[in-house]
């Protein structure tokens, strides 16, 4: 349990520099981002590896660029 919520504060942290620095709109939850970054990662893994869905990564790389596109500012490019 330690290692995963430690993971999830170094998400979290990250999404904070990255709200500082101006790449990400001052609106973001650092956790609810890092929330659901997890989540991708966590789905990744279990189509890839449980249930062998040749599109898992393809699926995870659409989920995570939609989590990035809803956190940047308006007007700053991909």
């Amino acid at each position: 349990m330690e290692l995963h919520l430690g993971w999830l504060e170094v998400m979290a942290k990250t999404v904070r520099f990255a709200v500082e620095k101006g790449d990400f709109h001052p609106g973001v939850d650092p956790v609810q981002f890092a929330h659901d970054m997890y989540g991708v990662m966590l789905a990744f893994h279990h189509a890839s590896r449980l249930l062998a869905d040749e599109k898992a990564e393809a699926r995870a790389r659409n989920s995570f660029e939609g989590l990035l596109a809803a956190a940047r500012p308006p007007g700053q490019p991909a």
